[in-house]
């Protein structure tokens, strides 16, 4: 009864959406590539990383053929997972050396890189070292900018969030919530994190009012910013109000905006992207095989592209937005791991994608 009751939720959740948007794949990797999280620079081409290797590719989504350019290899790990940006064609990656016994990082082995493109017509990055990350650190994963010099990263397995001084190094936990927290120890807890409003777009200070007579000057004001995650074994998409300078929670709990899909088991909200208003989410699934929307101010939801036996989209990892002349806003690229970790109905096993999902039909 359970089954059937999740089946037929399922099927009323898809049909909230009145037609599933066109996909392509742009790429595929040979099968075993697991890929872990994607990201656009400003002339849009696409970063991906690899969480069975310690890669990072770029691939042209507009080339004829598209294929993707191993642009660094980062040698001291085994695997990269979260990726943002700071400032335009600034990107931070976060690496690690995973053990398949504990299915956690080595202590010590973690380390967030910086990766700046010198002109945006290049293709060769400079690769430095940002910050070694705690060495209680057990499982790195999603990453955002808080803004130009802060960073924020999830400890799936811990279920804290980091925050990284980009100029110094340093690294403290900054938010434990129960809602980061993953349901049994060995499970994965939060995972993708991202800003809204996007720092890109909004100002970490306003202008200082002008002081009153006889009153000292008034500090500048810092405009609420929230942080959205999701937590993969919970399977929501939360909310928590921060401080935009030093992440520091601004309500006493974080709050869930919407659960994810009850059929199949297998699915669990993993990375996303916020549209350019704040007001929609478009988020992997993992195991649905599929994206979702999520509007965040009412938590509805819907299937938006590929779906539960559909190899087209199979595990997706992460979803951006298209940028560059012509692009905003009309495209999704969506990164998968072709079902390595979750089999596309139990049995089928591709190459990671890369996949461009159209949200103008």
């Amino acid at each position: 009864m359970a089954s059937l009751i999740r089946v037929i939720s399922f099927a009323l959740l898809t049909s909230i959406a009145t037609a599933l948007y066109p996909t392509k794949l742009l790429y595929q990797f040979p099968n075993g590539t697991w890929l872990e999280n994607l990201a656009v620079r400003p002339a849009g081409t696409i970063l991906t990383t690899v969480l069975t290797a310690p890669d990072l590719y770029l691939i042209h989504p507009d080339a004829k053929n598209p294929s993707p350019k191993l642009i660094h290899h980062f040698s001291s790990h085994k695997a990269l997972v979260g990726i943002t940006e700071t400032t335009p064609d600034t990107f931070f990656v976060v690496a690690a050396n995973y053990s398949g016994e504990t299915r956690s990082a080595v202590p010590g082995s973690s380390a967030i890189y910086r990766v700046f493109f010198p002109n945006p017509y290049t293709t060769d990055p400079i690769v430095s070292l940002a910050a070694n990350l705690p060495p209680d650190t057990i499982v790195p994963n999603g990453l955002t900018a808080l803004n130009p010099f802060t960073l924020l990263v999830a400890d799936s397995r811990k279920g804290t969030i980091l925050s990284i001084n980009t100029v110094t190094g340093v690294s403290k936990t900054a938010i434990t919530d129960p809602l980061l927290l993953p349901p049994n120890p060995f499970d994965i807890g939060v995972n993708g994190l991202k800003i809204n409003p996007d720092p890109f777009h909004h100002p970490s200070f306003r202008p200082p009012r002008p002081a009153k007579p006889g009153q000292p000057p008034q500090p500048p004001q810092r405009p609420q910013t929230t942080l959205i995650f999701t937590n993969t074994f919970q399977n929501i998409l939360a909310s928590l109000p921060i401080d935009p300078l030093t992440a520091r929670p601004l309500a006493p709990a974080a709050k869930i905006i919407a659960r994810g899909l009850t059929y199949p088991p297998t699915a669990g909200y993993d990375d996303f992207c916020i549209g350019p208003d704040g007001k929609e989410a478009f988020l992997a699934t993992g195991g649905g095989n599929s994206v979702a929307r999520v509007d965040l101010r009412n938590g509805e939801t819907s299937v938006v592209a590929g779906g539960v036996n559909d190899t087209g989209i199979a595990e997706p990892t992460a979803v951006v937005f298209a940028r560059g002349r012509g692009r905003g806003g009309g495209k999704l690229y969506v990164s998968t791991a072709g079902g390595a970790g979750i089999p596309v109905n139990g049995k089928f096993v591709v190459g990671g994608q890369v996949v461009e999902v159209g949200l103008r039909g």
